[in-house]
């Protein structure tokens, strides 16, 4: 087990990660078909960094980078695991990712916007042509 503490001026976050985690994962997904058991293992693990970095950064103060940092890990872990789904979502991927990049050149307040209209907006958006063109 690892364990990570922040101390931040008005919380403290722990995180626990079970080091044996990804070797025991295929065993956990035995009944899972193979099509979405390679969706998730591609996707499990950008998020997984993601939220390690997530706790590097606030542990030293980087909160304004943040923004620009899930926006970017969340287009990269639908990209690659986009490439075991249908076609649309990598191209979602590469939205979070465009976001990402702009909101990492803007001031905070607009970075947060961008994150909002990432993880609100593009969903929606693409949730809206996932069923009209591949029915749901």
């Amino acid at each position: 087990m690892v364990r990570i503490d922040v101390d931040t001026p008005s919380r403290h976050y722990a995180v626990t990660l079970d080091d044996g985690l990804l070797d025991r994962l295929p065993r956990l997904l035995d009944d899972v078909k193979a099509p979405a058991r390679r969706f998730f293992v591609s996707y499990f693990a950008p998020i997984v960094a993601g939220a390690v970095l997530t706790i590097f950064l606030a542990q030293h103060g980087y909160y304004t980078v943040l923004p620009a940092a899930w926006l970017l890990i969340y287009g990269a872990a639908t990209v690659s695991s986009g490439a075991y789904s249908i076609p649309v979502v990598p191209v979602m991927g590469v939205c979070y990712m465009l976001l990402g990049i702009t909101a990492g050149f803007v001031p905070f307040a607009v970075a947060n916007i961008l994150l909002g209209a990432g993880f609100g907006g593009l969903h929606v958006v693409f949730g809206w042509v996932i069923a009209r063109r591949y029915g749901g």
